[in-house]
């Protein structure tokens, strides 16, 4: 899968994961490769600056359905412009 991939290319391998971090999970969000690298950047602020910064799946997650949120809205006030 593309997503998959792009996820795997873009997710540092330094990142500190936990155990059952699900990358597979996430590539199933339709979700472009400038918005898989934006949750990924929005995601590292957000876990930076937690006494224990471990990356768990549902941090992503979280990030994700703001996106996507994002973007529904961007669209829904679209019609309104034109």
């Amino acid at each position: 899968e593309q997503r998959l991939d792009l996820w795997n290319k873009m997710m540092p391998s330094n990142l500190p994961l936990e155990e059952s971090f699900d990358l597979k999970k996430l590539s199933r969000h339709e979700l472009t490769g400038g918005q898989i690298e934006l949750v990924i950047k929005n995601t590292a602020f957000k876990v930076a600056v937690l006494d224990d910064p471990l990356f768990k799946t549902d941090d992503f997650e979280e990030q994700i359905q703001k996106e996507l949120k994002s973007m529904f809205d961007s669209e829904n006030k679209v019609g309104f412009f034109n």
